[in-house]
């Protein structure tokens, strides 16, 4: 197995805010509105859920169907718990996870346990350098564990964000939707879902907006020092 790199964001070129409050934002006009933080925001009933489709690991069929899943024909999934996975995170534990062949959008993905706290995804368009987020976060409430294979639709033509239209995803951000952190100086002294962390990083990585009127990497470096997500590229 080897260990998720964690990586400094400051790279990353984005902004916006999420979650509670939905915010409006243009990549085109470089405008923000809303509500950056909100203490009192519950975890339930916030962004956007979508649902799991558990793929049969052992045929590589579609449970439902029973058809060959030619979608994973390429990746390498663990035949139960006590099988190779790729990936070890502090935050999730091992687990294997796979782009769809045919829908860029699509992930494949296996814990070896199951998880049954709300996850989150931030689909991204990454190069070597930087990236970029091209949609809303997506949203799991439980994922299962090996040997299930877990098919989720990261991202929908209603979460995409407008301008971005043209990139396709190979990569994505995933997080922890269970528990609040504190994060370092500059973030204020309050208790941080990772997501809303993130999306406040990168609106101060971005700057020149109502919410935040010029760039400070410090958000971002404070981010990634508490390593409460997980960066992949496909």
């Amino acid at each position: 197995m080897k260990q998720i790199f964690i990586i400094f964001l400051i790279f990353i070129v984005s902004c916006e805010a999420p979650r509670q409050r939905r915010t409006n934002y243009s990549p085109t006009t470089n405008s923000l509105s809303g509500t950056v933080y909100d203490p009192n925001r519950t975890n339930t009933n916030n962004g956007n859920t979508t649902s799991t489709t558990t793929v049969d690991n052992t045929t590589t069929s579609d449970t439902s169907t029973g058809q060959t899943n030619t979608e994973i024909s390429h990746c390498n999934f663990a035949d139960s718990a006590s099988g190779s996975f790729i990936y070890n995170s502090g935050q999730f534990g091992p687990y294997n996870i796979c782009q769809s062949s045919t829908d860029p959008a699509t992930i494949y993905l296996q814990f070896k346990n199951q998880f049954n706290a709300r996850v989150a995804f931030v689909p991204l368009r990454a190069t070597s350098s930087d990236s970029m987020f091209l949609g809303e976060p997506m949203y799991v409430d439980h994922v299962k564990g090996a040997p299930s294979i877990n098919k989720i639709t990261i991202m929908t033509s209603s979460t995409r964000i407008t301008g971005r239209e043209s990139y396709s995803m190979n990569g994505l951000m995933m997080m922890r939707d269970d528990q609040q952190y504190y994060y370092s100086s500059p973030y204020p002294n309050y208790r941080y879902y990772p997501v809303y962390a993130y999306f406040l990083c990168m609106c101060w990585k971005e700057g020149n907006t109502q919410t935040c009127p010029y760039s400070d990497l410090r958000y971002c470096s404070s981010f990634s020092q508490a390593g409460t997500y997980d960066y992949i590229t496909f």
